[in-house]
């Protein structure tokens, strides 16, 4: 252990550590406020000169969670363009004659991970479901003698990325990406708690219902807070609850990842087509390999909102589903396992080309940053944040972060009225992991990049975010 902490001091000096800039701009008080034994990296960059002006253990790498989210988006402008939308096309499988089609009704997925989304006006599912509706009744279309089909050949199967933790993988947050996405692929299990403290909740329902899921409920009354999880795997029509809600409770709500989002999807459209007056008699068929259709057959096509403002979403809320399905569509040619390594490959042979300082360094699994695999260094963090700010994509970036004190996951910080609506940045956190990085504007009227990582501290989270949230503060006020 000494051994480590002497390596751990002497790559500090190496790469930048001041002790003179450390008590001036800090950075010792932030460091006793984290924790003895906490790994830290934090660096601040002016951007107008290009120098460093803070600087502690820049290189070390980190775990950086939910910051792995500024490298997907930044990675998409630069190699989807602002104007990338996913598509998902609707189509009439055979002959229409007296207004009946002959064969299938065939939905294509295209791994829009919006559709169905109440975040976009434009994905909701009533409106999804009008416009195919309209689209067929404009063909003279009142029937279908065929199935419904779901055509997923865009992805077929797709496995969890390394890294991912058991306790992530049936819950919203966890949720996998596929080729037809909906609802965000999260549901809600409504849970009656007795009001006897560690007596066992009871299953009222699900929102949407799920009729073919059996819940295992095992969560009990005895927290006032929710720290009920759903443990379930995609595809799987078994899903176990385990933890604890309020005593008392009724229907209380708690979400999890959707264990078969397209046969959702495929239930809904067939009850919206039935409410407009379109039968398809055949059943719902989900199949994996491309479907046969013929271009003109098309009845319409669903596109995404535009990347810019999934980014705005993905970035401002920390949404990781979007930045799984953003990752996954730069590397739309694998249909593999391998489909995430291919992409998250192609993200750090970008950056490399692009000469970022320690983007060779990156370990990158996923878009989202849910690996706990996932290592990087706060300054090739930095290094990516400077490429971008001098760049043509720079108000689309800096726009689509979280504002201090004003919007997003930063709106409960930096709300005193001297550094409020001065910090633009994306926050990250996990189990062990706390951090945030973004961009700054001193009240010198300097633009400055900056990054906090803090893995493993011993003190509680809130002291460190508060902690974090004072050492910008003093940033803004003095540098």
């Amino acid at each position: 252990m000494a051994r480590l902490s002497i390596s751990i001091w002497i790559l500090c000096v190496l790469t930048g550590f001041s002790a003179l800039a450390q008590n001036r701009n800090g950075v010792d008080d932030f460091l006793n406020s984290v924790g003895e034994g906490a790994s830290v990296g934090l660096e601040v960059i002016d951007l107008s000169s290009q120098t460093t002006v803070v600087s502690y253990c820049p290189e070390l790498q980190l775990t950086p969670a939910s910051l792995t989210k500024l490298i997907t988006t930044a990675s998409a402008i630069r190699l989807l363009g602002s104007d990338f939308r996913f598509r998902t096309s609707v189509y009439a499988s055979g002959v229409v004659a007296g207004g009946t089609c002959t064969d299938d009704l065939v939905v294509v997925g295209g791994g829009d991970p919006s559709l169905g989304s109440s975040l976009f006006a434009s994905s909701r599912s009533d409106v999804v479901f009008n416009k195919i509706s309209s689209a067929i009744l404009s063909r003279g279309i009142s029937s279908f003698n065929g199935d419904l089909v779901i055509d997923l050949s865009y992805c077929p199967v797709m496995p969890y990325p390394a890294g991912r933790s058991w306790d992530d993988l049936g819950n919203y947050y966890g949720a996998l990406p596929a080729a037809l996405s909906y609802r965000e692929n999260t549901f809600s299990l409504l849970l009656d708690a007795p009001v006897t403290v560690g007596h066992r909740c009871s299953v009222v329902g699900t929102e949407p219902e799920l009729p073919d899921v059996v819940f295992d409920c095992w969560a009990v009354a005895g927290s006032k807070h929710d720290s009920a999880y759903i443990y379930g795997v995609p595809g799987s029509t078994f899903m176990q609850v385990q933890g604890a809600i309020p005593p008392g409770s009724r229907k209380f709500r708690v979400k999890g990842a959707l264990p078969s989002p397209p046969a959702l999807f495929a239930r809904e459209l067939r009850s919206a087509l039935q409410a407009r007056g379109i039968a398809v008699s055949g059943r719902i068929r989900i199949v994996n390999q491309s479907y046969p259709v013929q271009v003109s057959n098309c009845l319409c096509t669903i596109d995404s909102p535009s990347l810019s403002q999934m980014i705005a979403v993905i970035n401002g809320r920390s949404h990781n589903l979007l930045a799984d399905h953003l990752l996954l569509a730069l590397a739309p040619a694998v249909r593999a396992g391998s489909w995430w390594d291919a992409a998250t490959n192609l993200v750090l042979k970008y950056w490399v080309e692009q000469q970022v300082d320690g983007a060779a360094r990156w370990k990158l699994y996923d878009g989202s940053g849910l690996s706990v695999f996932s290592l990087l260094s706060v300054r090739s963090l930095n290094e990516l944040l400077s490429n971008m700010h001098h760049s043509d994509d720079a108000d689309l970036f800096q726009s689509s972060l979280a504002v201090g004190g004003v919007s997003g996951t930063l709106r409960n910080l930096w709300t005193d009225d001297a550094v409020r609506g001065r910090v633009y940045a994306k926050s990250g956190s996990m189990t062990g992991v706390i951090g945030y990085a973004g961009y700054f504007k001193t009240h010198k009227g300097s633009m400055c990049a900056f990054s906090v990582i803090v893995n493993h501290s011993t003190a509680s989270a809130p002291i460190v975010r508060k902690s974090i949230e004072k050492l910008v503060s003093q940033w803004i006020l003095s540098l």
